[in-house]
């Protein structure tokens, strides 16, 4: 792998993630993703467990830090690294990867931004922004990949003609971005449903959509490149580590490497065809959605690497390396089990101090 990379001549382009082992902020294991978005190959894994910092939410930086590391022992330039809007990572990016361009996926910001239209939405007089949601988070892609430049005012112009054309108002006051791309929109107007000036559901577009935090994260949307890819490994994971079960720290980095392994292997599977040439495709209704989805319907994946582990685990058994577990990073640098951390008293100590509890009474 660090091979490929580095036969690919240009600084890397890294999507990055964290994923945890359970839902919510009681998780006991964070890892980090990086893959190379021009070859879409996971390069590095980096699990952290809750101990080693001082809260859960603290693990994706920490991991996120760590893979750093790595890349630069690897000896490999770092370009550029597209990201969530984690606000750790975020200000941490900023003050120490000053060469490195920060971009965010956009994905990441239009759920967030999706959520509170909706939530809008259910307020009285509202109602309207129901029908202007979708074509809202459209407009976010659309701003993205329009600005390949990724030029920061270019996008925050685009992003503001937004909140004059659902307005039916399609010249705005900026040299910028002076005037909608759309041609006439005369022959659909009576099918449009506008919202109109002045009224409450656009004080409240107005609102979301113009908020000085969200227009910080506008200007630094991905121009390119996304971390779907990454997203869809995480997916991968759940098959080889559900988060219904409980894992030690040597299981849990076993089981994201095999993850990694498979996805890797099948990354760019080709969409399977008919009989007659032509290509497949299913149509799924995902959860949450009101609508269809049509989805590529790729051959079957392979398991190459499954042969390549059996040969490797021949070899070292053959080897009869009785320091094999001293020898290899991975095996030796494990933190404590978390229950090491804790208080255990005897059994005599326990009952005894069961039996004061109770003798005090109510």
């Amino acid at each position: 792998m660090r091979e490929q990379l580095q036969e690919l001549g240009e600084p890397l382009v890294l999507g990055g993630d964290a994923r945890n082992d359970s839902p919510g902020h009681t998780a006991k294991y964070g890892s980090y993703t990086f893959m190379e978005m021009n070859i879409n190959k996971v390069i590095h894994v980096e699990l952290v467990q809750k101990s080693e910092v001082a809260n859960s939410y603290n693990m994706e930086l920490e991991a996120l830090r760590r893979g750093l590391v790595w890349v630069e022992q690897t000896d490999l330039e770092l370009g550029t690294i597209i990201t969530d809007r984690h606000v750790q990572v975020r200000a941490w990016i900023r003050q120490n990867l000053k060469e490195v361009q920060h971009y965010f996926d956009v994905w990441h910001i239009s759920k967030g931004l999706k959520k509170k239209l909706r939530a809008a939405g259910m307020k009285k007089d509202c109602e309207l922004l129901h029908q202007w949601t979708k074509s809202i988070t459209n407009h976010m892609y659309w701003v993205a990949s329009s600005t390949p430049d990724a030029g920061q005012e270019v996008m925050a112009a685009k992003w503001s003609s937004m909140i004059n054309h659902i307005m039916n108002i399609h010249d705005h006051e900026t040299d910028v971005f002076p005037q909608c791309l759309h041609g006439p929109l005369a022959e659909v107007d009576e099918r449009i449903a506008w919202i109109l000036p002045n009224s409450t559901a656009a004080d409240e577009v107005i609102r979301i959509c113009q908020s000085k935090y969200l227009l910080k994260d506008i200007k630094m949307m991905s121009p390119a490149q996304q971390t779907s890819s990454v997203e869809a490994y995480h997916g991968t994971i759940n098959y080889f580590a559900p988060k219904l079960y409980v894992y030690s720290y040597q299981g849990m980095h076993a089981r994201l490497l095999l993850a990694a392994m498979h996805f890797n292997e099948n990354s760019g599977r080709a969409q399977r065809k008919k009989k007659d040439g032509t290509e497949q495709w299913s149509i799924s209704h995902p959860r949450g959605r009101d609508t269809y989805v049509l989805r590529k319907v790729l051959v079957n994946p392979t398991y190459e690497y499954v042969h390549e582990l059996f040969s490797e685990s021949t070899r070292l058994a053959l080897s009869r390396n009785t320091n094999l577990r001293e020898e290899t990073p991975l095996l030796c640098n494990v933190p404590p089990p978390m229950s090491t951390s804790m208080e255990r008293p005897t059994m005599d100590e326990a009952l005894e101090r069961e039996k004061s509890r109770f003798a005090k009474g109510p």
